[in-house]
């Protein structure tokens, strides 16, 4: 026995469309996922932001931190950025210090 026409049926990973083919229809699960993707970039860039104001990058710092042995979360940097700079100068200098040696760029290689 066939569907009724315009009945939503799960085409799998989270996606739902309608058997007439009309445009998806995301459900919950993708809102999610985009919700925490949109939170982590922002974390990234409140990093970053912060990072560059303490004579770092945002990759350098997270690499100095690593060598460094410093286990925070992007989360718990940006707050650390937004809320505690003096803090996050802290973090940042322990990482500088532990980050390996600068590599030189291609350009002064030439």
């Amino acid at each position: 026995m066939a569907r009724p026409n315009g009945t939503i049926v799960s085409v799998g990973g989270g996606v739902w469309v309608r058997e007439q083919g009309d445009p998806k229809i995301k459900t919950h699960r993708g809102a999610a996922k985009r919700k925490k993707r949109d939170f982590r970039q922002l974390w990234v860039v409140r990093i970053n932001a912060a990072a560059r104001a303490n004579g770092l990058t945002y990759g350098r710092l997270i690499n100095g931190m690593k060598a460094a042995g410093i286990a925070l979360d992007r989360k718990s940097l940006a707050e650390l950025a937004v809320n505690h700079p003096d803090a996050f100068a802290k973090v940042a200098q322990q990482a500088a210090a532990a980050a390996p040696a600068q590599t030189p760029t291609r350009a002064a290689r030439a």
